[in-house]
């Protein structure tokens, strides 16, 4: 699998042009092999050359999504499950046709073990963030995920209702986006201050206490120090 993606993705030969010009033939090779019997691994790696291939081949997206979304129809491994679901949720909203993808997330909520009704959930959840269209329908499944039976895919859909509903989308597409104003370290010492000490009125990041964040000084110092290496080295 490994020399097919070198193959691919080398630009620089004849053979990787056609390659790029006939996805759709890479594939169907891809999908041939992830309907053999195979181990976690062998799976995983196929799947990464699938993700590869719509991450490099922009034309490629809304086909392999579909196939993505074929394949977890019938997937025996929870983990990757999830991850495709992970996966769908980043890319799909920005495809030409996004609603296509939500019954495929949705029926891992019916069908699913608990860690892939979880990842379902916080997909579903991408969708209706970024694209507005689709929000009062998620936002039906969203109250059907309310009364799971486990703890964390009621939560998740409890925080995302909640991001919803609120009326103020800016928290929710904070939710969505993965990144936080300040460090994971950093966030965890303001919360315990600001448990400790909290200010009036509703919990916001403006609220916490004002500290230096603790990744970006790192970063900083790390890459002075590289930096001054780098210099004695080429005395």
């Amino acid at each position: 699998m490994r020399r097919v993606l070198l193959l691919c993705f080398d630009y620089g030969t004849h053979n990787a042009v056609w390659y790029f010009l006939r996805y759709h033939t890479m594939f169907s090779f891809l999908l041939q092999a992830l309907r053999e019997e195979g181990g976690f691994d062998f799976k995983k790696s196929i799947l990464v050359a699938m993700i590869d291939l719509i991450n490099k081949i922009p034309e490629s997206k809304s086909e392999g999504l579909l196939h993505l979304c074929e394949f977890i129809e019938d997937c025996e491994f929870a983990s990757l499950s999830a991850w495709v679901l992970h996966f769908l949720g980043d890319v799909g909203p920005d495809t030409p046709s996004p609603g296509s993808y939500v019954r495929y997330i949705y029926n891992r909520v019916i069908l699913e073990c608990a860690q892939v009704r979880a990842a379902a959930v916080s997909a579903l959840t991408k969708f209706a963030v970024r694209v507005e269209a689709l929000q009062p329908n998620i936002v039906v499944l969203l109250k059907r995920c309310a009364d799971d039976d486990d703890d964390e895919v009621r939560d998740r859909a409890a925080a995302s209702l909640r991001l919803l509903t609120g009326g103020d989308m800016g928290p929710a597409k904070l939710a969505v986006s993965g990144r936080l104003p300040v460090g994971p370290r950093t966030l965890s010492r303001a919360l315990r201050e600001y448990q400790a000490r909290p200010s009036p009125g509703e919990f916001s990041f403006d609220a916490l206490p004002a500290l230096e964040d603790e990744e970006v000084h790192v970063g900083q110092v790390c890459g002075r120090v590289c930096g001054c290496a780098r210099a004695l080295g080429a005395v």
